[in-house]
């Protein structure tokens, strides 16, 4: 994913490109089904991108977002994937029929997505520095998670996964902090004890971050929400 319009495919071996594909702006996110079979590219024309990895043909376009398409992930078996936008929405989309299943609405933009390894919830992380999570069922918002004393993250969280024992998941931030989120009974997001200092900070990465430290949102341009449909709809690929 790259400023320069491109999605580029790399061979993990050899490092040598495979090919290059072109998109019409910015693009933000990538994501490979479980399978192989199908790249999924997000980008600043506020839509999904599904590509055949056989022959790196676009065989549909996924529209509704209102905003640039931050995140993308599949669900395990590859029959869902989810979308994370600008726009404070979450979408969960049907990958063989191109339809939006549900939609999660947010206080902010959106920035990372994954699934739960049972594929029945979807956590993540926003621009209003919090970590959530969501039933894919009902786009319910199951939980908001909050430090131990109770506020809100002080920074921007950055990235988010689930453990693969589905237990828990953690998020990374510009405080250089990765948290670990625990799932109780009753859905609330509670902080676990550990906070873990990464291995290796450089002296420039600590000066910028501080405890009060936030991160400015991208702004859309009148363009990129104007290109945007409030209906999702799915295009076939040229």
């Amino acid at each position: 994913a790259s400023s320069d319009r491109s999605a580029r495919v790399i061979d993990a071996e050899t490092g040598e490109e495979i090919t290059s594909i072109a998109h019409s702006q910015s693009v933000f996110s990538v994501a490979f089904s479980p399978d192989s079979s199908i790249l999924a590219t997000g980008a600043q024309d506020n839509r999904v991108h599904l590509w055949d990895t056989e022959t790196w043909e676009e065989t549909a376009v996924l529209s509704g977002h209102r905003g640039r398409v931050f995140a993308l992930d599949f669900s395990a078996d590859g029959a869902r994937l989810a979308s994370a936008s600008r726009d404070r929405t979450i979408r969960i989309w049907d990958v063989a029929a191109g339809e939006n299943l549900v939609t999660m609405q947010a206080n902010a933009g959106v920035v990372d997505v994954t699934f739960s390894p049972d594929d029945t919830q979807v956590a993540s992380v926003g621009e209003d520095n919090t970590a959530a999570l969501w039933s894919v069922e009902t786009g319910e918002q199951l939980g908001l998670a909050r430090k131990a004393q109770g506020d809100a993250l002080r920074v921007q969280p950055r990235a988010v996964a689930f453990m693969p024992s589905g237990e828990a998941f953690a998020s990374v931030g510009d405080d250089l902090l990765v948290r670990f989120w625990s799932l109780d009974e009753n859905a609330e997001i509670d902080a676990a004890d550990a906070a873990i200092e990464p291995a290796m900070t450089s002296d420039a990465d600590m000066a910028e971050a501080t405890p009060e430290a936030t991160a400015e949102p991208m702004e859309d341009t009148d363009a990129d929400m104007a290109e945007a449909t409030p209906e999702a709809t799915a295009e076939a690929g040229d």
